[in-house]
Protein backbone atom coordinates (compact mmCIF):
# COMPACT_ATOMS: atom_id res chain seq x y z
CA UNK A 1 0.00 0.00 0.00
CA UNK A 2 1.55 3.80 -0.55
CA UNK A 3 0.90 6.77 1.08
CA UNK A 4 1.35 9.53 -1.90
CA UNK A 5 2.78 13.36 -1.02
CA UNK A 6 1.18 15.58 -3.79
CA UNK A 7 3.04 18.68 -4.00
CA UNK A 8 1.04 21.63 -5.32
CA UNK A 9 3.33 23.51 -7.31
CA UNK A 10 4.98 20.51 -8.95
CA UNK A 11 3.86 16.60 -9.23
CA UNK A 12 4.46 14.06 -7.20
CA UNK A 13 7.66 13.61 -5.32
CA UNK A 14 7.75 11.07 -3.34
CA UNK A 15 5.66 8.05 -1.54
CA UNK A 16 5.89 6.57 1.21
CA UNK A 17 5.27 2.59 1.74
CA UNK A 18 3.50 1.20 4.81
CA UNK A 19 2.13 -2.39 5.61
CA UNK A 20 -1.85 -2.54 5.76
CA UNK A 21 -3.35 -2.14 8.63
CA UNK A 22 -0.31 -0.11 10.03
CA UNK A 23 -1.93 2.27 12.78
CA UNK A 24 -1.66 5.90 11.43
CA UNK A 25 -0.30 8.02 13.80
CA UNK A 26 0.97 11.59 13.85
CA UNK A 27 5.02 10.63 12.93
CA UNK A 28 3.34 8.70 9.70
CA UNK A 29 1.75 12.20 8.66
CA UNK A 30 4.39 14.66 9.69
CA UNK A 31 6.54 12.41 7.49
CA UNK A 32 3.87 12.65 4.48
CA UNK A 33 3.60 16.35 4.53
CA UNK A 34 5.52 19.00 3.21
CA UNK A 35 4.52 22.38 5.26
CA UNK A 36 3.12 24.92 3.60
CA UNK A 37 2.39 23.56 -0.05
CA UNK A 38 1.61 19.86 0.35
CA UNK A 39 -1.58 17.28 0.20
CA UNK A 40 -1.42 14.29 2.50
CA UNK A 41 -3.53 11.56 0.83
CA UNK A 42 -4.55 8.69 2.42
CA UNK A 43 -5.74 5.73 0.33
CA UNK A 44 -9.01 3.81 1.46
CA UNK A 45 -8.88 1.87 4.04
CA UNK A 46 -9.44 1.14 7.51
CA UNK A 47 -6.60 2.70 9.99
CA UNK A 48 -6.14 2.46 13.59
CA UNK A 49 -5.80 5.93 15.20
CA UNK A 50 -4.34 5.55 18.85
CA UNK A 51 -3.02 9.29 19.48
CA UNK A 52 -4.70 12.89 18.23
CA UNK A 53 -3.35 14.02 14.95
CA UNK A 54 -2.87 17.26 14.24
CA UNK A 55 -3.63 18.66 10.41
CA UNK A 56 -0.39 20.78 10.32
CA UNK A 57 1.51 21.91 7.25
CA UNK A 58 -0.73 20.21 4.50
CA UNK A 59 -3.95 19.68 3.46
CA UNK A 60 -5.71 15.87 4.02
CA UNK A 61 -7.46 14.05 1.66
CA UNK A 62 -8.57 10.67 3.15
CA UNK A 63 -12.12 10.17 1.31
CA UNK A 64 -13.22 6.35 1.53
CA UNK A 65 -10.73 5.46 4.54
CA UNK A 66 -11.66 4.78 7.76
CA UNK A 67 -10.10 5.97 11.04
CA UNK A 68 -10.64 3.42 13.94
CA UNK A 69 -9.89 5.95 16.68
CA UNK A 70 -9.08 3.41 19.66
CA UNK A 71 -7.89 6.00 22.78
CA UNK A 72 -9.59 8.07 24.83
CA UNK A 73 -10.59 11.23 23.12
CA UNK A 74 -11.52 15.00 24.59
CA UNK A 75 -11.29 18.42 23.45
CA UNK A 76 -7.88 18.36 24.74
CA UNK A 77 -6.94 15.25 22.64
CA UNK A 78 -9.73 14.96 19.67
CA UNK A 79 -9.00 12.44 16.88
CA UNK A 80 -8.30 15.23 14.33
CA UNK A 81 -7.50 18.80 15.51
CA UNK A 82 -6.98 21.71 12.76
CA UNK A 83 -5.49 24.57 14.47
CA UNK A 84 -4.12 27.71 13.39
CA UNK A 85 -0.46 27.26 12.35
CA UNK A 86 1.54 29.71 10.26
CA UNK A 87 2.58 27.02 8.36
CA UNK A 88 -0.84 25.54 6.81
CA UNK A 89 -1.61 26.00 3.58
CA UNK A 90 -2.44 29.80 2.47
CA UNK A 91 -0.97 31.11 5.67
CA UNK A 92 -0.93 34.58 5.87
CA UNK A 93 -1.09 37.49 8.66
CA UNK A 94 -2.57 40.60 8.31
CA UNK A 95 -3.41 43.46 10.81
CA UNK A 96 -6.38 44.16 12.35
CA UNK A 97 -8.46 47.58 13.48
CA UNK A 98 -8.38 48.00 17.39
CA UNK A 99 -11.77 48.42 18.34
CA UNK A 100 -12.41 50.41 21.34
CA UNK A 101 -16.26 51.74 22.08
CA UNK A 102 -16.35 54.48 23.93
CA UNK A 103 -15.80 54.04 27.65
CA UNK A 104 -14.42 50.83 27.03
CA UNK A 105 -11.47 48.71 26.25
CA UNK A 106 -13.12 45.82 23.81
CA UNK A 107 -10.24 45.34 21.32
CA UNK A 108 -9.63 42.50 19.13
CA UNK A 109 -6.28 41.22 18.21
CA UNK A 110 -3.44 43.43 16.65
CA UNK A 111 -2.60 40.22 14.16
CA UNK A 112 -4.59 37.83 12.73
CA UNK A 113 -4.45 34.75 10.54
CA UNK A 114 -6.13 34.01 7.34
CA UNK A 115 -5.78 30.27 5.68
CA UNK A 116 -7.05 29.02 2.76
CA UNK A 117 -7.02 24.96 2.87
CA UNK A 118 -9.08 22.03 2.35
CA UNK A 119 -9.50 19.37 4.63
CA UNK A 120 -11.20 15.77 3.48
CA UNK A 121 -12.36 13.43 6.53
CA UNK A 122 -12.18 10.17 6.68
CA UNK A 123 -14.87 8.31 8.28
CA UNK A 124 -14.26 8.71 11.88
CA UNK A 125 -15.84 5.81 14.65
CA UNK A 126 -15.23 5.58 17.86
CA UNK A 127 -13.90 2.36 19.00
CA UNK A 128 -13.44 3.90 22.97
CA UNK A 129 -15.85 3.88 25.53
CA UNK A 130 -14.64 6.97 27.20
CA UNK A 131 -17.39 9.91 27.74
CA UNK A 132 -16.65 13.46 26.59
CA UNK A 133 -15.05 11.97 23.77
CA UNK A 134 -14.32 14.61 20.53
CA UNK A 135 -13.97 13.92 16.76
CA UNK A 136 -12.97 16.78 14.92
CA UNK A 137 -11.94 19.99 16.48
CA UNK A 138 -11.34 23.08 14.70
CA UNK A 139 -9.22 25.90 16.37
CA UNK A 140 -8.77 29.76 15.60
CA UNK A 141 -9.02 28.40 11.76
CA UNK A 142 -11.16 30.52 9.04
CA UNK A 143 -11.51 29.82 5.42
CA UNK A 144 -11.05 26.35 5.00
CA UNK A 145 -12.99 23.66 2.70
CA UNK A 146 -13.99 20.79 4.59
CA UNK A 147 -15.90 17.76 3.53
CA UNK A 148 -17.66 14.86 5.78
CA UNK A 149 -18.49 11.22 5.25
CA UNK A 150 -19.53 9.68 8.56
CA UNK A 151 -18.85 10.56 12.01
CA UNK A 152 -20.17 8.50 14.85
CA UNK A 153 -19.93 7.39 18.01
CA UNK A 154 -18.69 10.45 19.49
CA UNK A 155 -19.86 12.88 22.01
CA UNK A 156 -19.00 15.84 20.16
CA UNK A 157 -18.96 15.32 16.23
CA UNK A 158 -16.89 18.86 15.53
CA UNK A 159 -15.42 20.87 17.91
CA UNK A 160 -15.23 25.02 16.97
CA UNK A 161 -13.03 26.64 19.40
CA UNK A 162 -12.24 30.26 19.39
CA UNK A 163 -9.62 32.06 21.14
CA UNK A 164 -9.07 34.40 18.13
CA UNK A 165 -11.53 33.34 15.35
CA UNK A 166 -13.37 30.69 13.86
CA UNK A 167 -14.95 31.96 10.36
CA UNK A 168 -15.83 31.49 6.81
CA UNK A 169 -15.79 27.84 6.89
CA UNK A 170 -17.87 25.88 4.61
CA UNK A 171 -18.66 21.92 5.48
CA UNK A 172 -19.47 19.27 2.55
CA UNK A 173 -21.69 16.56 3.93
CA UNK A 174 -20.74 13.42 1.18
CA UNK A 175 -23.66 11.17 0.26
CA UNK A 176 -23.04 7.87 1.65
CA UNK A 177 -24.31 4.62 2.81
CA UNK A 178 -26.34 4.62 5.57
CA UNK A 179 -27.32 8.04 5.48
CA UNK A 180 -25.55 9.65 8.78
CA UNK A 181 -23.31 11.71 7.99
CA UNK A 182 -23.20 12.83 11.77
CA UNK A 183 -24.30 10.58 14.73
CA UNK A 184 -23.54 11.99 17.87
CA UNK A 185 -25.11 13.05 21.37
CA UNK A 186 -23.75 16.39 20.18
CA UNK A 187 -23.66 16.93 16.39
CA UNK A 188 -21.63 20.53 16.39
CA UNK A 189 -20.35 22.19 19.42
CA UNK A 190 -19.15 25.85 19.55
CA UNK A 191 -16.32 27.39 22.21
CA UNK A 192 -15.83 30.77 22.56
CA UNK A 193 -12.89 32.19 24.96
CA UNK A 194 -11.96 35.34 26.59
CA UNK A 195 -8.49 36.65 26.30
CA UNK A 196 -7.05 39.24 28.44
CA UNK A 197 -4.14 41.78 27.69
CA UNK A 198 -2.20 44.95 26.87
CA UNK A 199 -2.71 46.25 23.67
CA UNK A 200 0.33 47.84 21.00
CA UNK A 201 -0.87 51.52 23.11
CA UNK A 202 0.08 49.86 26.37
CA UNK A 203 -3.55 50.15 27.65
CA UNK A 204 -5.50 46.59 28.50
CA UNK A 205 -8.08 44.90 26.67
CA UNK A 206 -10.70 42.21 26.91
CA UNK A 207 -10.91 39.89 23.66
CA UNK A 208 -13.76 37.77 23.36
CA UNK A 209 -13.08 35.04 20.69
CA UNK A 210 -15.56 34.75 17.48
CA UNK A 211 -17.18 32.71 15.56
CA UNK A 212 -19.32 33.06 12.30
CA UNK A 213 -19.88 32.87 8.19
CA UNK A 214 -20.29 28.95 8.43
CA UNK A 215 -21.97 27.20 5.53
CA UNK A 216 -22.77 23.71 6.07
CA UNK A 217 -24.25 21.86 3.28
CA UNK A 218 -26.28 18.70 2.59
CA UNK A 219 -25.91 15.61 4.80
CA UNK A 220 -28.27 14.03 7.02
CA UNK A 221 -27.66 14.67 10.99
CA UNK A 222 -29.05 12.95 13.51
CA UNK A 223 -27.95 12.60 17.76
CA UNK A 224 -27.97 9.62 19.72
CA UNK A 225 -31.07 10.85 21.64
CA UNK A 226 -34.22 13.49 20.81
CA UNK A 227 -32.59 15.41 23.86
CA UNK A 228 -29.11 15.30 21.90
CA UNK A 229 -27.74 18.85 20.93
CA UNK A 230 -27.11 19.25 17.01
CA UNK A 231 -26.00 22.45 17.96
CA UNK A 232 -24.83 23.72 21.15
CA UNK A 233 -22.59 26.66 22.59
CA UNK A 234 -19.81 27.00 25.01
CA UNK A 235 -20.18 30.57 25.48
CA UNK A 236 -19.16 31.95 29.23
CA UNK A 237 -17.61 34.92 27.54
CA UNK A 238 -21.53 35.50 25.67
CA UNK A 239 -19.87 36.55 22.33
CA UNK A 240 -22.13 37.52 19.75
CA UNK A 241 -22.40 34.68 16.55
CA UNK A 242 -23.54 34.97 13.47
CA UNK A 243 -24.31 34.07 10.39
CA UNK A 244 -24.36 30.16 10.38
CA UNK A 245 -26.41 28.68 7.34
CA UNK A 246 -27.25 25.43 6.55
CA UNK A 247 -28.26 24.57 2.60
CA UNK A 248 -30.27 21.05 1.43
CA UNK A 249 -29.38 19.45 5.38
CA UNK A 250 -32.05 16.90 6.84
CA UNK A 251 -31.71 17.00 10.89
CA UNK A 252 -33.64 13.97 12.18
CA UNK A 253 -33.94 15.38 15.70
CA UNK A 254 -32.29 17.05 18.83
CA UNK A 255 -31.93 20.71 19.85
CA UNK A 256 -30.31 23.34 17.29
CA UNK A 257 -29.17 26.29 19.86
CA UNK A 258 -29.60 29.72 18.11
CA UNK A 259 -27.04 32.40 19.99
CA UNK A 260 -26.83 35.73 17.86
CA UNK A 261 -28.36 36.63 14.57
CA UNK A 262 -28.81 35.23 10.87
CA UNK A 263 -28.96 31.39 11.32
CA UNK A 264 -30.29 30.73 7.81
CA UNK A 265 -32.16 27.49 7.39
CA UNK A 266 -32.32 27.03 3.74
CA UNK A 267 -34.39 24.36 2.09
CA UNK A 268 -34.00 22.24 5.51
CA UNK A 269 -36.14 19.18 6.09
CA UNK A 270 -37.08 18.28 9.51
CA UNK A 271 -38.79 15.66 11.71
CA UNK A 272 -40.95 16.79 14.08
CA UNK A 273 -38.30 15.98 16.85
CA UNK A 274 -36.15 18.95 15.86
CA UNK A 275 -36.43 21.57 18.11
CA UNK A 276 -34.78 25.45 17.27
CA UNK A 277 -34.22 27.23 20.74
CA UNK A 278 -33.38 30.78 20.83
CA UNK A 279 -31.00 32.57 22.91
CA UNK A 280 -29.48 31.04 26.02
CA UNK A 281 -28.49 33.68 28.64
CA UNK A 282 -26.51 36.33 26.62
CA UNK A 283 -25.97 38.33 29.69
CA UNK A 284 -24.94 36.60 33.20
CA UNK A 285 -24.75 38.28 36.43
CA UNK A 286 -24.17 42.10 34.67
CA UNK A 287 -20.55 40.08 33.00
CA UNK A 288 -20.02 40.80 29.51
CA UNK A 289 -23.42 41.89 28.15
CA UNK A 290 -22.09 42.86 24.94
CA UNK A 291 -22.97 42.53 21.03
CA UNK A 292 -20.61 42.17 18.72
CA UNK A 293 -20.33 46.31 18.79
CA UNK A 294 -19.88 46.05 22.26
CA UNK A 295 -22.98 47.57 23.03
CA UNK A 296 -26.12 45.38 24.92
CA UNK A 297 -28.63 47.44 22.39
CA UNK A 298 -28.84 45.20 19.89
CA UNK A 299 -27.95 41.74 20.70
CA UNK A 300 -31.15 39.36 20.69
CA UNK A 301 -31.87 36.48 18.63
CA UNK A 302 -32.87 37.88 15.30
CA UNK A 303 -33.34 37.17 11.79
CA UNK A 304 -33.19 33.90 11.93
CA UNK A 305 -34.75 32.20 8.44
CA UNK A 306 -36.19 29.47 7.73
CA UNK A 307 -37.36 27.80 4.68
CA UNK A 308 -38.27 24.13 3.83
CA UNK A 309 -38.92 21.80 0.50
CA UNK A 310 -42.70 21.81 -0.29
CA UNK A 311 -44.56 19.48 1.91
CA UNK A 312 -41.78 19.36 5.21
CA UNK A 313 -43.22 19.68 8.74
CA UNK A 314 -41.31 22.62 10.72
CA UNK A 315 -39.41 22.13 13.64
CA UNK A 316 -40.63 23.38 16.98
CA UNK A 317 -39.46 26.47 18.23
CA UNK A 318 -38.56 27.80 21.79
CA UNK A 319 -37.72 30.45 23.47
CA UNK A 320 -35.37 30.26 26.28
CA UNK A 321 -35.65 32.92 29.29
CA UNK A 322 -35.92 33.16 33.20
CA UNK A 323 -38.55 33.80 35.68
CA UNK A 324 -38.71 35.77 38.39
CA UNK A 325 -37.13 33.37 40.78
CA UNK A 326 -34.49 33.04 38.75
CA UNK A 327 -35.98 29.18 37.09
CA UNK A 328 -35.14 28.55 33.48
CA UNK A 329 -38.35 28.50 31.17
CA UNK A 330 -39.03 27.72 27.42
CA UNK A 331 -41.96 29.42 25.83
CA UNK A 332 -43.56 27.82 23.07
CA UNK A 333 -43.53 29.73 19.41
CA UNK A 334 -44.80 29.06 16.13
CA UNK A 335 -42.70 28.15 13.34
CA UNK A 336 -43.44 29.53 9.78
CA UNK A 337 -41.64 29.30 7.02
CA UNK A 338 -40.52 33.20 7.56
CA UNK A 339 -40.77 33.13 10.89
CA UNK A 340 -38.07 34.60 13.23
CA UNK A 341 -37.21 33.94 16.60
CA UNK A 342 -36.09 36.89 19.00
CA UNK A 343 -35.37 36.98 22.97
CA UNK A 344 -36.27 41.18 23.01
CA UNK A 345 -33.93 43.24 25.11
CA UNK A 346 -35.85 43.80 28.07
CA UNK A 347 -35.46 40.26 28.76
CA UNK A 348 -32.11 40.26 28.73
CA UNK A 349 -31.43 43.28 30.73
CA UNK A 350 -33.73 41.47 33.65
CA UNK A 351 -31.63 38.31 33.25
CA UNK A 352 -28.65 40.67 33.48
CA UNK A 353 -30.05 42.97 36.22
CA UNK A 354 -32.19 40.90 38.79
CA UNK A 355 -31.25 37.44 37.80
CA UNK A 356 -28.24 34.96 39.43
CA UNK A 357 -27.66 32.59 37.42
CA UNK A 358 -25.07 29.53 37.79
Amino acid sequence: MKYSILILAVALLSNTVLAQNTPFSQAVFDDMCTPGNGVVILPPDTYDVAESIELKGCDFYARGATFNVTFATSSANPAIKLRASETLPGARRFKSTCRKPAGDNQCVFEHAMRYSGKVVLPNIVNSSATENSVAFQIEDVGRYRIEISEISGFDTGVELVANDNVAYLDFFFSDVSPANNMKNNTNFRAVIHKNEGVGEDGQPYTYLGWINQLNFFGGRLETTTNSGNQLEFDNPAFRFVNAFTWNETEFVNGIIKLEGENFAFNKVKFTDQVVLRANNYVCKNNNNCVDKDGQLGSYRSKDNVITTPVGNVLPMCEIESADENGTVVYSSATCTSDYHLRVEKSTLEYIRDNVALN
